[in-house]
């Protein structure tokens, strides 16, 4: 079964973080304020909004969607909405777990979230990117203080304690790209096409086809897989099913769902043909992915 938290304070409510929330779009809080206990292995869920964590000394590994990551610190994850994550909690280790995190919708950061030219600025909030990526301890140091910075605003909550918190966290955005290493997606991608990645990322699993996309962007079929094709190598029917491939690795190594039940998932009627566009995308069905 598959979690799925529609907002911030639904999961923070339900892990028992006991993290004070003053913002309706945005909390952030460090490791060291929330009880050991509350840290445990979560399976298989997903939520509605955004996280960015700094994890110096870990006391968790991973999954999100298809990729891996055992414990290790100087991490920097940033998980978009609807990406499929499993965390597994290892108990010897929680003590000494050190970092901090933060939620945030995307309505928090106002206009400049909503301007086609954020996402191309911020490559790593794509829902495709790769979600991890590893920092020096200088640029750890740089990250914990406006971490600290922000937890200050959060408590203390003037007047201006929105703006300066929009503001601190536009700051790390900031960071994060000039930290961009080869595991973060930096292809400049006109408007159209980042749009189009980023519906097609949160849609795929009810937009089926160019068709829809384009009636959704304002633009004919022809021409969104032209440009698309033109700018990242694939087709548009091809970017989409990316998306499905990639969320359906997630449930089969992530959850217990019979292959008929991530089919279904997925928007598929027929859970044969799910098994053959499995097998041409992947190379394997289904059922030998999830073994190995």
């Amino acid at each position: 079964m598959i979690k799925d938290y529609r907002n911030i304070d639904e999961y923070l409510w339900k892990a028992q973080l006991g993290v004070e929330k003053k913002l309706d779009d945005f909390v952030v809080y460090s490791y060291e304020d929330v009880s050991q206990d509350a840290i445990i292995t979560q399976s298989a869920y997903r939520h509605h909004y955004f996280e960015l964590s700094l994890d110096i000394n870990e006391g968790c590994s991973f999954q999100i969607d298809d990729f891996n990551y055992p414990v290790e610190g100087n991490r920097l994850t940033v998980i978009a909405p609807n990406r499929l994550q499993t965390n597994i909690a290892h108990q010897d280790l929680i003590e000494e777990s050190k970092g901090f995190t933060m939620f945030f919708n995307q309505d928090f950061l106002g206009a400049d979230f909503h301007h086609k030219r954020f996402w191309m600025d911020f490559p790593f909030l794509y829902p495709k990117s790769a979600p991890a990526f590893y920092l020096s301890d200088k640029q750890v140091n740089e990250i914990v203080t406006i971490f600290n910075l922000l937890k200050y605003e959060q408590k203390e909550y003037g007047a201006s304690s929105v703006e300066v918190i929009r503001h601190l966290t536009k700051v790390i955005f900031e960071k994060v790209r000039s930290y961009q290493t080869s595991q973060i997606d930096q292809q400049n991608y006109s408007p159209l096409v980042s749009e189009f990645i980023l519906l097609c990322n949160r849609s795929f699993l009810y937009l089926h086809s160019v068709k829809e996309y384009a009636q959704k962007l304002a633009v004919t079929p022809k021409h969104l897989t032209e440009i698309v094709k033109q700018q990242t190598g694939l087709s548009a029917l091809e970017m989409i099913h990316r998306a499905k491939v990639t969320y359906a690795k997630g449930l089969l190594a992530q959850t217990s769902l019979s292959v008929k039940q991530v089919a279904y998932e997925l928007g598929f009627e027929n859970p044969e043909y799910f098994c053959v566009f499995f097998k041409k995308k992947v190379g394997k069905t289904p059922s030998q992915y999830r073994q190995f």
